[in-house]
């Protein structure tokens, strides 16, 4: 099952910045007043960000769009969504706001409604991966596997050493049996980070299914000796599912 959505992801720093540069791009955002705002908002946990009188006058959407984020801080996420709406009601081409619209519905647990915002925002949020990872990450959530690997394809296009499309696109092939393509993205993940775990899981369970059924990908040898290599990697993990991972190895007739 993929891991429900959380508001950490769409208030993770990287993200916030690159929306924020972009809003920050605006004509309407250079005033000194909506400057500091957003500097503020870059900076700051969204929690604890203030809207002063004088960035709201200058600006009433980018303020509204910012008292958003602030409410999403607080896991207010009603009012975070009023606060997008009614920003998005001023400024149409408030794209940040389609991002962010989106987290509130995804927070809901509309994945659909979060699934259209979001490849709305997309139309101008191209170049910004975090966009693409929460696209990616609904399709993932509805079990809609070949709009999650298009997804994945089309941000792998723009950042082919990406880890976090890496990652996805073989948790992705391998759910959809696409074993072959999914390994061989997966031997490309080095170092593997704990983050990887998902997707050596999914590797290995896909090895022992092919060497329990003589179906090999590659041959029965070589399928073995990945089997084990992943082994010991997620041994190295220390992963949730390490004592099927060893009895796994154990069936298999080596104890390595």
């Amino acid at each position: 099952m993929p891991p429900a959505f959380a508001l950490d992801q769409a208030l993770a720093k990287p993200l916030v910045a690159a929306l924020l540069d972009q809003v920050a791009s605006r004509a309407d955002a250079r005033s000194p007043s909506v400057g500091a705002l957003l500097d503020q908002a870059r900076t700051g946990p969204a929690s604890e960000i203030t809207v002063p009188r004088e960035a709201a006058v200058q600006s009433p959407a980018i303020a509204t769009f910012v008292r958003g984020l602030s409410r999403l801080g607080h896991a207010e996420v009603p009012q975070a969504a009023a606060q997008f709406r009614d920003a998005l009601a001023m400024a149409p081409d408030l794209y940040p706001a389609i991002v962010y619209l989106g987290a509130c519905y995804a927070a809901a647990g509309k994945d659909l409604e979060a699934v259209g915002a979001w490849q709305t925002a997309l139309i101008r949020e191209a170049d910004v991966p975090g966009v693409h990872v929460l696209l990616i990450d609904a399709f993932d959530r509805l079990n809609q596997t070949g709009q999650a690997l298009a997804a994945i394809e089309r941000a792998r296009s723009r950042w082919p050493d990406a880890p976090e499309f890496k990652r996805r696109f073989v948790i992705a092939a391998l759910r959809s049996g696409q074993d072959a393509e999914g390994l061989l993205v997966l031997d490309s993940l080095q170092p593997l980070a704990p983050e990887d775990e998902p997707a050596l899981a999914l590797g290995l369970q896909a090895l022992y299914r092919n060497l329990v059924n003589s179906t090999p990908i590659v041959n029965a040898a070589a399928d073995r000796e990945r089997f084990l290599r992943y082994a010991d990697a997620y041994r190295r993990l220390n992963g949730p599912s390490l004592g099927l991972v060893n009895a796994w190895v154990a069936a298999l007739g080596d104890d390595h």
